[in-house]
């Protein structure tokens, strides 16, 4: 087996300035934060997309997106943008990252069934990378076929629940 070891990593002047150099710098994660014991709260209806919840910004390295009534803006730039969202018996089940501001689905999640007879909350992941020459706002939605009471997430019961969580890398 090899074993590489980095002390430094230069530019091509020789400097270690890495700036644009492949390494992500700046990164924010939001997520709908509960008290424990609190479940996610149950979907509207079965005939749409309805928002997720997203009231805590955990952290913002590069002051490149602000969070209000569960939509995150982003700035000008290059984002790459992982939402995971958890179902509880809901059936059929589709989520997606939604552009608010030009109407526009930006991804959709994988397929999930989360059998309205079971008791486990399932993650669904979604994926984008998107370049916005503007300001943008964006939210998370989802699509049931069972409008279960506790539809948008199970509680455990232990410390801080988490139900949607939005990691967003700016590549640029």
């Amino acid at each position: 087996m090899s074993l590489l070891k980095v002390n430094e990593i230069q530019n091509t002047s020789g400097n270690p300035d890495v700036t644009n150099a492949g390494i992500v710098k700046e990164y924010a994660l939001l997520q709908d934060q509960k008290s424990a014991g609190t479940y996610g709260g149950q979907p509207p209806n079965q005939s749409a997309y309805n928002e997720r919840d997203l009231n805590t910004e955990v952290f913002d390295t590069g002051n490149f997106v602000s969070l209000s009534s569960n939509d995150f803006t982003l700035i000008a730039g290059t984002y790459f943008i992982h939402a995971m969202v958890t179902a509880h018996r809901t059936n059929q089940t589709k989520c997606l990252i939604f552009n608010v501001t030009d109407g526009t689905t930006l991804a959709y999640s994988q397929t999930a069934y989360c059998s309205d007879g079971s008791y486990g909350n399932q993650a669904i992941n979604m994926m984008a990378r998107t370049t916005i020459t503007g300001s943008k706002a964006f939210d998370i939605r989802m699509r049931v076929n069972e409008a279960a009471s506790n539809g948008y997430g199970f509680a455990a019961g232990h410390d801080t629940e988490i139900y949607t969580q939005v990691f967003i890398t700016k590549e640029a």
